[in-house]
Order: C-alpha cells, then sequence, then structure tokens
C-alpha cells in the first residue's frame, strides 16, 4: 500500500506556512517564456450536486488556485486558475517532469523544480512580467525549492558537492551556500514562519528518514523524531511555529498516520486513527491559518478518500466530504473560509479531476471550480 522512497532525493510533500506579503527581490536577469497560454476564459462549470442548504455560510470565491496539470498525457504545465475573473493562465512550458513547487509569499514568483533523465533544475517565473530562469544551472542536481518568510532567500536539496545537502540561495546577488555537510541524504527543507529555522528530512541517523531542524547559520542541529520511526513521509511547520505536523507509518507497509511535535521535539502527539474515523492518511495535508486545525485526507477502504478536519487540541475530527470516489490534497484558503481539494468524482473519458472547494466549516456541498484536464500534485492558494 505505501509508496518506496527512490533514488537520493527523498520525496517531501510540503504544506506552505501564509505569512504577510513583504516586498519581493527581482531576479538578477530574465529571459522570455514562449508558448505561453493567458488569458484563457473558463466559464462557470455546471453542476448536478445538493443546493447548499440556507442555513449555511455563503462562499465568498476569491484568490487564485495553481495546479499541475498534464492535459491527458500532453505537455507539463503549472496553471493559475483566478475564482473571481474564471481566467485560467498557462505559467509553465516544458515536456519535463515536475516534482515540487514553492510560491513567494506576496504570490508574484514561482520557483518550481523540473527534471528530465539527467538531473533536476529549479526554475523561477514572474508572474507579472511572464518571464523565467533557470535558477540554479549548474550541472549537479537541484531539487525542492522553498521560500523565505521574507522572500529574500530561497533553500533547496542540491548534489552539488556530492552529497545530498540542503543549500541556501540569497534572491538579491544568487550567491548559494552549503547549509548542511552530512555524507547521509538531506532533504525536503521548510522555514519556520520566523525565518530562524529549517526543518528537515535525513538519513543521517539509523538510515531512515528522521526529521532535524537547524538554525539558518548551520548552528543548533536537533533531531526531533527517534530512530524507532521508520517511516516519516511529510510534514509542515504550524502558521504560528509552535507546532510540526507529519505523517509517520510502523513501516512502509503500514498506514500512515498525522502527528504533531513541538520544535525541540517534545510533546509528540497521535491525531488520526484514534477515535470514529480509520484509514490510511494520505501524505498530503493543510494546517489552517489560526494553526488550530489540520485539513487531510484519508482512505476508508477500497479507494474512498475523504477530506477531514482535526482539531490538535481536542483531536475531535469532522469529516468534510461524502463521495464514493477520491477526495485529496486539500489546502486551506489564505483567509481560512473555505478548503480546496482535487477530486476524481467529475472524472470520464473527456475530462480529467477536478478542483472543489467546500466551507471550512462543515457547512454545505462542495463547489465545483474548475474541471479541465488530468491535475496532478499539490494544489495552491496563491495571494
Amino acid at each position: 500500500m505505501k509508496r518506496l522512497l527512490l533514488l537520493l532525493i527523498i520525496t517531501f510533500a510540503l504544506a506552505a506556512c501564509v505569512s504577510a506579503p513583504p516586498p519581493s527581490p527581482t531576479p538578477p536577469f530574465t529571459i522570455t517564456l514562449t508558448s505561453t497560454e493567458t488569458g484563457t476564459l473558463i466559464p462557470p462549470p455546471t453542476t448536478t450536486h445538493t443546493p447548499v442548504p440556507p442555513t449555511a455560510t455563503p462562499l465568498v470565491l476569491q484568490g487564485k488556485i495553481a495546479f499541475w496539470s498534464n492535459e491527458f498525457g500532453g505537455i507539463w504545465s503549472i496553471k493559475l486558475y483566478d475564482l473571481e475573473t474564471k481566467f485560467l493562465t498557462q505559467l509553465t512550458d516544458t515536456q519535463d517532469n515536475f516534482s515540487s513547487a514553492s510560491w513567494s509569499p506576496d504570490g508574484r514568483y514561482l520557483a518550481y523544480e523540473t527534471y528530465d533523465e539527467r538531473q533536476g533544475e529549479i526554475y523561477l517565473v514572474d508572474i507579472l512580467e511572464n518571464t523565467t530562469i533557470n535558477l540554479t544551472d549548474n550541472p549537479a542536481g537541484d531539487y525542492y525549492p522553498a521560500w523565505s518568510p521574507d522572500g529574500g532567500s530561497i533553500a533547496f536539496v542540491s548534489i552539488l558537492n556530492g552529497r545530498v545537502d540542503i543549500f541556501i540561495m540569497d534572491m538579491n546577488n544568487r550567491e548559494i551556500r552549503n547549509l548542511t555537510r552530512h555524507p547521509a541524504d538531506d532533504g525536503g527543507p521548510a522555514w519556520s514562519p520566523d525565518g530562524e529555522k529549517i526543518l528537515f528530512g535525513s538519513t543521517r541517523e539509523g538510515g531512515t528518514n528522521q526529521l532535524f531542524v537547524i538554525d539558518i547559520d548551520g548552528s543548533n542541529l536537533k533531531q526531533l523524531t527517534s530512530n524507532d520511526s521508520p517511516y516519516i513521509d511529510s510534514y509542515a511547520w504550524s502558521t504560528d511555529g509552535s507546532k510540526i505536523a507529519f505523517t509517520y507509518a510502523e513501516d512502509v507497509l503500514a498506514d500512515l498516520d498525522l502527528y504533531i511535535i513541538d520544535p525541540d521535539g517534545n510533546n509528540l502527539k497521535k491525531l488520526t486513527n484514534e477515535g470514529e474515523f480509520m484509514g490510511d492518511v494520505g501524505s498530503l495535508f493543510s494546517w489552517s491559518p489560526d494553526g488550530s486545525r489540520i485539513a487531510f485526507y484519508m482512505d476508508l477502504g477500497n479507494q474512498n478518500n475523504e477530506i477531514f478536519v482535526v482539531d490538535i487540541v481536542s483531536n475531535e475530527t469532522t469529516r468534510m466530504t461524502y463521495h464514493n470516489g477520491g477526495d485529496f490534497q486539500p489546502v486551506w484558503s489564505l483567509d481560512g473560509s473555505m478548503i480546496a481539494f482535487v477530486s476524481t468524482r467529475d472524472t470520464s473519458e473527456e475530462t480529467g479531476n477536478s478542483i472543489y472547494v467546500i466551507n471550512a466549516i462543515g457547512e454545505g456541498e462542495p463547489i465545483l471550480i474548475i474541471n479541465i484536464d488530468w491535475i496532478m500534485g499539490q494544489i495552491f492558494w496563491i495571494p
């Protein structure tokens, strides 16, 4: 049931932390993107779902959602959909594979990883200027970009020195420095909300993937999880930096569960499979903007994935969706009022996966936002 780790890099799915939008740095040079689709008007989708009950709070559809797409086996791209104007914009144009992406805090810049049979590279797209650059552009493989909360730096994984290390790039001058230096694999950097620490996964202790935190100057390295935890899958800081959530399984064949832990390694707490709902927790989850709840998806059996929300204090779990199909990859809106998710409920020979939104307190029916082609990878709310 569980997925295996491949190659040197450990796959980490990150849930992005929301911060106040500071000024974003200007890239040192640009190269114009080609074949970029802009301004495609997508009519409001029709739906036969049950109308929202009168007691439900009306949803105000605003903001932008980004997602990965391959258009039924065609060119991979990252697209941006405006919920208010219903315009769809294609941001990238490449036939290489995508693995991870990260948005600048102000939503203007997209850093993403693309790779072919040779190596990974990290590119930077300026959404306003419609330009892109190869940000890393070196013979080594570069992976998993992560913007700092102030927008001034990007952490990423590279094998530049022959090891799988974490590096930090200054976005004002593109200078890089080696943050971690260890023969084992270090991967999946995630900035603390105050920008002072980086959380990452490493096989440096016992050969299994464990969580570590380190100051951005390379000091105060601390291991958070024990070597008795053989399979830690994904992780993310809470928005206030007081907790870290992660998914963990006892072995590569066991079901995943969702846990939280303090940044100093104390107060480990299991959040899922403790009450009414039992199943395999998905690897992608999302913190609420106030840090009190986590949205996740769970396989209840027979590939029936549903969206849930758990309160991190009380462990009270609320089921958000009811459909005999695949609802997965939830992500909270920036104002905390909605949760967007990917669904297979409308999949057919003519259409691929869909994006829905639902009221974050569980009122009413999910609303179909867009159904255009095969959606792959995490979706993002953009300022």
